[in-house]
């Protein structure tokens, strides 16, 4: 799995959920999911980021920049 679409449809399928019942729950349109679930590349981030955490699925961020902010806050 290499792509948020591919996260998506995964973990909803794991859930047992329909199209439907997520999108209701992430407070979404099944238009919306659909298109995330079909690839689409330009959808808005805030909602997709609402679909994610219905499923439990964390998103991180990481970059060098980062981490060497990390070491240097510990």
């Amino acid at each position: 799995m290499k792509s948020v679409n591919d996260i998506i449809k995964f973990h909803r399928a794991i859930a047992g959920l329909s199209r439907r019942e997520l999108a209701e729950y992430a407070g979404v349109s099944t238009t919306f999911l659909s298109d995330i679930e079909g690839g689409k590349e330009t959808v808005r981030f805030d909602k997709v980021m609402d679909v994610l955490k219905v499923l439990n699925v964390e998103v991180l961020f990481d970059s060098p920049t980062l981490r060497r902010m990390r070491s240097e806050e510990s």
